[in-house]
């Protein structure tokens, strides 16, 4: 990955820990008294994104039951461990997500703008529906947080911002 590829997932990652920050405390476990909120919510946004692009691999590749299984139980347990054993979870979140903008980059070169809009707005309403489900975050926070991890996710795999 080059420098620009670099600044431009800081970027994702920043734009999509603003738009979870006032929504954060639905992720965070009841136990839990303390935790940096940039650092978790930096994390927590690359954990988004990287759920969201692996939902788009997967649904492109029509394995829409491993979308819907797989890849949210990995992001339950990634958003535990995050608050359990942040420091395992920092180091291993960059690397999966330069795995998987890899893979969603490629897919996304190989599909018509049509499909690529298509499949992009399942997966967002998938995750939305996980968000809301699942956290107990409210629908339309939601649905406003994974716009913006949707157009993030296509930005950082295509360095274009898209209109869906």
């Amino acid at each position: 990955m080059t420098e620009d590829h670099d600044a431009r997932t800081g970027e994702c990652l920043t734009v999509v820990s603003a738009a979870l920050g006032r929504d954060m405390p639905y992720f965070v476990p009841a136990e839990t008294a303390h935790f940096d909120p940039i650092s978790v919510g930096v994390v927590l946004a690359g954990l988004m994104l990287t759920a969201y692009l692996r939902g788009f691999v997967n649904q492109a590749e029509n394995q829409a039951e491993y979308l819907g299984s797989a890849t949210f139980m990995w992001l339950r347990r990634s958003i535990r461990r995050l608050f359990s054993k942040p420091q395992e979870i920092s180091k291993d979140y960059i690397i999966e997500l330069k795995n998987i903008t890899k893979q969603s980059a490629t897919r996304v070169e190989q599909m018509p703008r049509t499909e690529v809009a298509q499949v992009s707005e399942e997966v967002r309403r998938i995750l939305e529906d996980e968000l809301s489900i699942v956290w107990h975050v409210p629908r339309s926070h939601a649905s406003r947080i994974t716009i913006v991890v949707r157009d993030q996710a296509i930005y950082l795999s295509t360095g274009e911002t898209v209109d869906l």
